[in-house]
């Protein structure tokens, strides 16, 4: 183990990946899941698969350290990019 504080950097940046790690696609997805649209009517606006769409979600939430979509949506908004 560290000192303590030795990770507090990464603390605060977690919820808010440097725009540069999305990909297109998923900047593309985080928007749909921010409308609320569900992996099926994603997979249908973007003409991809359902698996696909699942394999972005999960990227998406592991890169910004949640566990649920609603929490995807609420950090999306505290970026700085978005607002």
């Amino acid at each position: 183990m560290g000192q303590p504080g030795e990770h507090d950097h990464l603390v605060a940046q977690a919820g808010h990946p440097p725009a540069g790690e999305l990909t297109a696609r998923e900047r593309e997805v985080m928007g749909l899941v921010a409308d609320r649209m569900s992996n099926g009517e994603i997979s249908d606006a973007l003409s991809i698969s359902r698996r696909t769409v699942e394999s972005h979600v999960s990227s998406l939430l592991r890169k910004f350290a949640v566990t649920h979509r609603h929490d995807l949506v609420a950090a999306q908004e505290r970026r700085p990019e978005t607002r």
